[in-house]
């Protein structure tokens, strides 16, 4: 599935507090409710984007999908 360019999304820098901001109004009242600062939402590039393709293609993160995680664990085959 491809990524959404989300150019007005805000985020909250604060681990753990993950709201859903859109736009500099609804940043700016979280950061008065909260005390939180936030950010603009990461947009990568187009070469950021090939590259994560290329990595969700090629078995990359298959390392890290052991144990319960793992295909095998899940019933799938690969």
């Amino acid at each position: 599935m491809a990524e959404r360019d989300q150019h007005s999304r805000r985020r909250c820098v604060v681990t753990g507090c993950n709201p859903v901001m859109h736009g500099d109004a609804e940043a700016a009242a979280h950061t008065a409710e909260s005390g939180h600062r936030t950010a603009k939402w990461p947009i990568r590039s187009a070469e950021g984007k090939r590259r994560a393709h290329v990595r969700n293609q090629t078995g990359y993160y298959d390392k890290y999908n052991v144990g319960e995680k793992s295909p095998e664990a899940r019933g799938m085959d690969r």
